[in-house]
Formats: C-alpha cells, sequence, structure tokens
C-alpha cells in the first residue's frame, strides 16, 4: 500500500516507531492522507489491515495553541520531530517538535501520550525558550532506562533552546523527569 501525505506546507513524515500492539505511530509534518482526515502531525497504522487505526484518538493532534505560530524561518509551521517509545513502559510515547498544544490542551515541545492517543497531562516539563524567545524546538527525544544510576524513566531531549521552565540549560541538552 502508499499512503498520499497532505499538509498545509511540506507534507513529510519524519518519524516512525512500530508499538508494543504492533501498529505504527508515524509523525511529521500531515493532517491528512489521502481523502481521510487525520490528526494534526501524527497518526496510528494497523498492523494487519495497514488502515489507519481509527481507535487511536488523538483529537486534534499536535498543532499550535490559536492556531497560529510565526517565528522565525524555517519553523513556520507545527509538526513533529521524533517519537519513540518509553522502553520501561512501551505504551507510553514521548513525541518532540515544534508544536504548542496536543489535542487543544496545552503542552509545549515534548508531549507524553499513551497507545490510545490520551495524553499523558501529569507530564510537564515547562516552556521551551531560545535567546528568550518561544521560538524554539525539540528536534530529539531519549527516554532512559538505568535505574541504577537514578535515570530510569527520565527523557532527555535535545534541539535549540537555552531555557526550560524558567531553568537555563546548555547545548540544547536537557534531562527531564
Amino acid at each position: 500500500d502508499s499512503y498520499n501525505f497532505i499538509g498545509s506546507t511540506s507534507p513529510a513524515v519524519t518519524s516512525a516507531i512500530q508499538t508494543s500492539d504492533g501498529g505504527y505511530l508515524i509523525s511529521g509534518y500531515f493532517n491528512a492522507v489521502g481523502r481521510e482526515k487525520v490528526a494534526n502531525n501524527l497518526m496510528k497504522i494497523n498492523a494487519t489491515t495497514a488502515a489507519i487505526d481509527s481507535s487511536y484518538n488523538a483529537g486534534a493532534g499536535l498543532g499550535f495553541a490559536g492556531g497560529s505560530f510565526s517565528p522565525a524561518a524555517p519553523i513556520h509551521y507545527a509538526g513533529v520531530y521524533d517519537v519513540e517509545a518509553d522502553p520501561i513502559n512501551p505504551v507510553i510515547h514521548y513525541y518532540a517538535g515544534v508544536f504548542t498544544s496536543y489535542n487543544g490542551v496545552t503542552v509545549n515541545k515534548v508531549a507524553r501520550i499513551y497507545s490510545d492517543g490520551t495524553l499523558d497531562t501529569t507530564f510537564n516539563p515547562g516552556v521551551f525558550k531560545n535567546a528568550g524567545s518561544t521560538n524554539a524546538y525539540v528536534s530529539a527525544v531519549l527516554p532512559l532506562t538505568n535505574a541504577t544510576a537514578g535515570y530510569g524513566g527520565k527523557v532527555m531531549v535535545f534541539g535549540s533552546f537555552d531555557e526550560i521552565g524558567g531553568v537555563a540549560v546548555s547545548f540544547g541538552v536537557a534531562l527531564l523527569d
């Protein structure tokens, strides 16, 4: 099968992973596949039928709160750069990118979403900033597993930012709880 991804500017798939139930999470810059509308920038494909999995309830998906965002080029629209499964709890997935909302709920550049599409609202690292502006992004997310060293359940993020939740960070790298 082939999929015709459709988006507002330049539709693209930037990340895909297999889920613990055998399906596939697809993310990037798109809002439809062929003529079928999907959640903004993410969808799940059923492993058995290769059809869009309608049980993945992402609602409006990942976008910008209020519907608009106009940072300096090249980030003109919401999208996902990376999605990773939590190795400790594989029904949890971390999304990283350029977005400020998930299904109408404020999130900031990183979201933790369950395998059914439900947002984990307890995960809120704060506002990512770059040089005092919210024009920051997270390009990669890495869930950690080493509980012995005290890192189990934490998430490392990488991108273009120098502050998270009012705390200065260096080199666009941070460890989140």
